[in-house]
């Protein structure tokens, strides 16, 4: 029976087999399969690849090679006019305004943009020590050709913060950081480098400090100067400027960082002497006090305020009371502060909703707040100036005071015998009269009887009120018998030019001078000629004493001049062996010989005298054995076995070698001792302790963290930090936290109280619309969305009517928002104090940017704190967050790292990113650096051997 070859099997009934059927149906099926994965693959790819263009594309990448390049001579006029306005108190930058207050011009506001550096007032700071570390160590600095680090197998990409005053210009590379990836051993280290590090430049630039390559010409010029310098290579560069800083520190949710209590005072000065800085820089956007003048009603001032986004109130020379019609009341003046001590200029820059106080006048007068322990004069003043007529109390005698700055108001009474006291904000008529109530604060002179002893004027003058001294004419001194001695005079001022008389009028506890006349008990009759003669035999004259005169006869002669004889210490302060055969040198005042006394000089009767002398010369010259003997004090001198001839002292530190050392722990002080190779002196130093290093936080799990200390394995609990449910330190989710929505309330302006009425129609206080009102509300919420990678519903609700623009940071944020709206601190700086306090953006700048608290070492060591903390949230950050860090920061950076670059380092560094645990050093190295002043400029030299050491010993081999 034949079949044919293709002919499908049959079954018994005639029908074909469904078995082969099913088996082309899972062909099919596998098929499908196999291209949905690919296609689907292809689109994660494609998407990834895409997105990844999409953030580098954002990036602004340079060619270094064809940056602009400072001409010597350039560099040199850049480098004079830095160093003029860090040294001269009343340097101007060119083109700068000298205001305090901005200039309204045509193209906008113009505004001096940085403070020159004032080295006399910053000498003000200094103890008499630190002075010589900084300012008095003249030095010629040496640099070797340094060689290659080897360091081919890593990646090393230079961080840069520049000071960008004005983003036109290049300026110097104040933030220097090394970060250097190994791609072997997933190491990473971060190295700062000093700005201030005293280095060659190279050919006609000569030497300067290290952050002057990247002015001179960027990115191509540093790279040059740390091969020549350390050998070693960088291969790309990133440089930021302070705005992006701030907005990196903001979307991670700001920095938690401990402050003593020197650091909590300077970081609110740096941040009160940042903000106009920021400004300037484009990071702040303020509210600017409009032009209101004098005599406009109080409703279109509140009215003009409001627009520009300005609460208001009323001044204390008001009472703080609302007017009775702001139609008809007219303004006066307005305040930045209640007390109207500050005025609130035209065109000045507030913070959004700052309190602007305002000073009115209208046909009722309130009575104004007294300030206490005011003088009469300002009180009078102050109640003139709201319309009050003023009179003095019967208990003053209903006469003014005789100094009406020096006498005290007590109380403002409504009565002369008063009775009835005003109260601050009530109303009266204009013209009503003001009884005020004071104390003198005045001394009286006395009357000093004819004769008085000195014991008795001064128990009267002091009776007065009155402080006691001595005038010239009695050479400041007291007499040896107060109750002898006779008063002839009373005088305003020491030097006797101001005689007093009774009845004058003196400041309480002002300080009066005595003259007086000793009583002499004489058997003889006193005359003017036998005074005289006393004075000319009290006084000993030098006689003339020549060179060469033997010790003997110089030492009689003085004598009988009636000076006392000693010896200089240039011969052991001993007298000579042979008096008749040793010669003066010179006669001095002191015992070093330096002070010459010349013959006629008079001096007071036994006044000692120095004598240096000349040994007669032995008749054979000794041949000298010197031994080298401590002085016990950090000096040592030679002195001969044979004849015991001395040398001069001399400093042991050049002879100082190491001997001994215990290493300083995290918590303890370590030491070392070093000996002098000369005379044995032994000096010990301290060592200051090392401080924990610790990783990063690590979740217990449990609503504690912990991170340990990488030196010594101690180990830190902490209790978890909440923002909506989530730590924000180690992103461990509350399990407990249940999202509330807001409730109509949170979202509306709340009704006006009797207390705070806001509505101007009817008299409002504006001081009543809170921190917590709508306007308020949105434009914090404009800054949460920022720093919150998912906005509360509040939050959201809250932004459709938030101010567009850029990042506000001087805007009150909901989360720092204080309890105390009494606190007359700005917000930036209330939270500031010693302890563990949370820095937003703006604040963590300026922690980062501290200057004369320490040093520049210090600075740096800042610096990276804050970089490890911001590393460390950056790991544990959602893709939502990270997402919107790389969105805000990237437009803004500059690098000449390739695409490709870039995307071999991210290849290289992401799998393993989460893991990663910096190790931090510092360029100089601990006790290889020092202060110098060079050509007038404060630098730091180093030790340039020994820190290519010390880096070739912290890169990631």
């Amino acid at each position: 029976m034949r079949t044919e070859n293709n002919k499908e099997p049959e079954s018994l009934s005639g029908k074909p087999l469904v078995s082969r059927k099913r088996s082309h149906k899972k062909k099919r099926v596998g098929k499908a399969v196999i291209i949905t994965i690919l296609s689907v693959f292809v689109l994660v790819v494609g998407a990834g690849i895409y997105l990844i263009n999409h953030y580098l594309d954002m990036i602004h990448t340079i060619d270094p090679a064809t940056e602009s390049v400072l001409s010597p001579s350039e560099f040199k006029e850049n480098e004079s006019n830095y160093w003029a306005s860090m040294n001269d108190p009343n340097y101007t930058e060119p083109g700068a305004s000298t205001d305090e207050d901005p200039l309204e011009t045509e193209e906008g506001v113009v505004k001096i943009v940085r403070a020159p550096f004032q080295a006399d007032a910053y000498r003000a700071t200094l103890s008499a020590d630190d002075e010589q570390v900084i300012f008095d160590h003249p030095v010629t600095p040496t640099m070797i050709q340094a060689g290659p680090l080897n360091d081919e197998d890593l990646i090393n990409i230079m961080l840069i913060g520049q000071d960008t005053r004005n983003t036109a210009y290049r300026e110097r590379s104040d933030s220097m950081i090394l970060v250097s990836i190994n791609p072997k051993t997933h190491k990473v280290a971060m190295i700062s480098f000093l700005r201030d590090l005293y280095v060659q430049i190279g050919g006609e630039y000569g030497w300067s400090r290290l952050n002057s390559a990247f002015k001179i010409g960027g990115l191509q010029k540093m790279y040059e100067v740390y091969e020549n310098v350390f050998g070693l290579h960088i291969d790309g560069g990133i440089y930021i400027n302070f705005g992006q800083f701030m907005s990196l520190v903001n979307l991670l949710g700001g920095v938690d960082i401990t402050l003593n209590a020197t650091e909590a005072k300077w970081l609110r000065t740096t941040l009160e002497l940042s903000v106009p800085d920021m400004r300037y820089w484009g990071q702040i956007v303020e509210a600017q006090m409009p032009s209101i003048k004098e005599g406009t009603s109080v409703k279109d001032t509140i009215q003009a305020l409001t627009e520009a986004e300005l609460n208001y109130a009323y001044a204390d020379a008001n009472g703080g009371a609302v007017p009775d019609s702001i139609e008809n009341a007219t303004v006066k003046a307005l305040y930045a502060d209640a007390a109207g001590t500050t005025p609130a200029k035209a065109g000045k820059y507030y913070e959004l909703q700052k309190t602007i106080y305002i000073e009115y006048a209208e046909s009722r007068i309130a009575f104004p707040t007294i300030p206490e322990e005011a003088s009469v004069e300002s009180v009078v003043k102050l109640l003139t100036g709201n319309g009050f007529k003023v009179a003095y109390a019967d208990k003053n005698g209903n006469i003014a005071p005789f100094d009406g700055k020096a006498a005290l108001v007590s109380a403002v009474y409504r009565d002369a015998e008063g009775k009835i006291r005003f109260n601050a904000g009530e109303k009266y008529a204009q013209g009503t009269v003001a009884y005020i109530a004071y104390t003198e604060n005045v001394a009286s002179m006395p009357k000093i009887p004819a004769d008085a002893t000195v014991e008795e004027a001064e128990i009267l003058l002091k009776s007065a009120g009155l402080g006691v001294s001595w005038s010239s004419l009695n050479k400041g001194a007291a007499p040896a018998d107060k109750t002898k001695a006779i008063v002839n005079g009373i005088w305003l001022d020491q030097e006797a030019t101001k005689q007093l008389k009774a009845g004058d009028k003196l400041d309480i506890n002002a300080t009066v001078y005595i003259s007086y006349d000793e009583t002499v008990e004489s058997t003889e009759e006193s005359t003017e000629e036998s005074t005289e003669e006393t004075t000319e035999a009290q006084k000993a004259v030098m006689p003339d004493i020549p060179v060469g005169t033997s010790v003997r006869a110089a030492e009689q002669a003085l004598i009988n001049a009636g000076f006392k004889v000693a010896y200089a210490s240039r011969n052991g302060n001993a007298a000579p062996e042979k008096p008749d055969e040793a010669t003066v040198v010179r006669i001095t005042s002191d015992p070093e010989g330096t002070s010459v006394i010349s013959a006629g000089n008079e001096r007071e009767m036994n006044t000692t005298v120095y004598i240096t002398y000349k040994d007669p010369t032995p008749s054979t010259q000794c041949a000298h054995t010197y031994k080298c003997i401590s002085n016990n004090n950090g000096t040592h001198y030679r002195a001969c076995t044979k004849c015991g001839e001395r040398t001069a002292d001399e400093s042991c530190e050049a002879y100082l070698a190491e001997t001994a050392r215990t290493e300083a722990s995290c918590t303890e002080q370590g030491s070392r001792t070093l000996k002098c190779s000369m005379c044995g002196y032994e000096k010990i130093e301290m060592l200051d302790a090392l401080g924990h290093a610790f990783g990063e936080w690590t979740s217990n799990g449990d609503g504690t963290h912990f991170r340990i200390c990488s030196r010594c394995g101690e180990r830190e609990d902490q209790a978890c930090s909440f923002t909506d449910g989530v730590c924000t330190v180690c992103g461990y989710h509350d399990p407990n936290f249940v999202p509330t929505e807001p409730s109509p309330e949170e979202t509306t302006t709340a009704e006006p109280t009797e207390e705070s009425n806001t509505d101007p129609a009817q008299g409002g206080n504006g001081a009543a619309r809170s921190h917590e009102s709508l306007t308020d509300v949105s434009n914090a919420a404009a800054y949460n969305n920022y720093v919150t990678a998912v906005p509360s519903p509040q939050t959201q609700a809250a932004a459709s009517t938030a101010k567009k623009g850029l990042y506000n940071p001087i805007v009150k944020p909901l989360s720092s928002a204080t309890s105390s709206e009494s606190s007359d601190d700005p917000w930036y700086l209330q939270n500031i104090k010693p302890g563990q306090v949370h820095l937003d953006g703006m604040q963590t700048l300026a922690y980062c940017r501290m200057r004369k608290l320490d040093s520049d070492i210090k600075r740096t060591e800042r610096q990276r704190t804050v970089l490890n903390i911001l590393f460390s949230k950056v790991k544990s950050s959602s893709i939502s967050t990270l997402n919107a860090l790389l969105e805000e920061i990237l437009p803004q950076v500059t690098t000449d790292l390739s695409k490709a670059d870039m995307i071999q380092i991210a290849a290289i560094v992401l799998p393993y990113f989460s893991s990663i645990n910096l190790e931090m050093h510092s360029i100089p190295a601990q006790g290889t650096y020092s202060f110098a002043t060079i050509n007038s400029q404060a630098v730091v030299t180093m030790n340039q051997a020994q820190n290519i050491e010390a880096l070739r010993s912290w890169l990631p081999f």
